[in-house]
C-alpha cells in the first residue's frame, strides 16, 4: 500500500516539475527541471488512447541522459526497464 504512493510521492515531493499537466484525455506529463526525465501519469482504467497493462494506474518516466531508458511503475509488482535506442 505505502508502494503505490511513495514513488509518485517522491517524485513530486524531491524533484519539483518544471512542467505538469493534463493532457486532457486524463493521463498527467511532467518533466522534471533538468529536462532529463520526462514522466506520464495513467490514472486506473487509462484513457481514450491508452490501456496500461493490468487497467490499473501506471507511472511511467523516460530518462534521456547518459542513455533512453524508460521504467514503468505500475500499481503492484516491481518496476519495469526498457532500454531504449
Amino acid at each position: 500500500m505505502i508502494r503505490r504512493f511513495a514513488a509518485p510521492l517522491a517524485l513530486f515531493v524531491f524533484a519539483i516539475p518544471a512542467f505538469a499537466g493534463n493532457d486532457g484525455a486524463g493521463a498527467y506529463n511532467f518533466t522534471m527541471p533538468s529536462s532529463n526525465v520526462e514522466c506520464i501519469y495513467t490514472p486506473a482504467g487509462g484513457t481514450n488512447a491508452y490501456e496500461t497493462a493490468d487497467g490499473r494506474a501506471e507511472l511511467s518516466c523516460n530518462w534521456v541522459r547518459p542513455s533512453y531508458v524508460r521504467v514503468v511503475l505500475g500499481s503492484s509488482g516491481l518496476p519495469k526497464k526498457y532500454p531504449c535506442g
